[in-house]
């Protein structure tokens, strides 16, 4: 959603200034001004209509050819911003494996300190089982994996079949890497690609890759 609303911020169409969030931001920047593809469309086709009227006169014919070369300006303008886009959407995919890589470490942790505090008695660590429970839901938002539990109250986590953490052990990392001028994740370790669904990772990507690049 955050990247479509950029993309409509850079096409400049129907833009509320004093809209909150990543539209309201590009318009105030002055890349979602309201002066955008269809306003250039409209000028042009007006001052043919214009020209229609007055077929031999030069000023019109004049002004006929700036609208047309501004209207070829704002198909240049737009598609450099929705490929500044394109490379924003990136440097998100990037920062969001750095968050998984961070949640998988603190995940291997509390394995590692629940399983030491329940060896200690027969009490269960409430308080650190919340706070893992907390933490998966966290990962939750960067990427859909599979939880299984294991041995002493662990609970190990994989992503695209690939296991990341195993008991206290964070055994595998994810990895952004460039594709032909596109990030995408794999595993750090064995360098194969791993098939990202759901999350902000896979909601990123296929945007980058399906809507902004149709609307391109």
């Amino acid at each position: 959603q955050q990247a479509l609303q950029y993309a409509q911020a850079d096409l400049g169409q129907q833009i509320d200034r004093g809209a909150s969030g990543a539209e309201g931001t590009a318009a105030a920047a002055g890349t979602g001004r309201q002066h955008g593809i269809g306003d250039s469309l409209s000028e042009l086709f007006n001052q043919f209509q214009s020209l229609s009227l007055q077929p031999s006169s030069q000023t019109e014919r004049d002004i006929v050819l700036t609208k047309a070369s501004q209207l070829a300006e704002r198909f240049q303008q737009t598609d450099k911003r929705l490929s500044e886009l394109q490379t924003s959407l990136n440097g998100f995919v990037a920062s969001d494996v750095d968050q998984v890589n961070s949640a998988l470490q603190d995940l291997a942790n509390l394995n590692k300190q629940i399983a030491s505090a329940e060896a200690m008695g027969d009490a269960t660590a409430n308080d650190l089982r919340d706070t893992r429970q907390s933490k998966l839901e966290e990962l939750a938002k960067f990427v859909k994996f599979d939880a299984i539990e294991g041995e002493q109250s662990a609970i190990n986590i994989s992503v695209g079949g690939v296991s990341l953490v195993t008991g206290s052990n964070r055994v595998e990392t994810l990895q952004a890497y460039d594709v032909d001028g596109k990030t995408m994740v794999r595993a750090a370790t064995t360098g194969a690609p791993l098939d990202i669904m759901g999350g902000s990772i896979h909601g990123t990507i296929d945007a980058r890759d399906t809507a902004v690049q149709s609307l391109r």
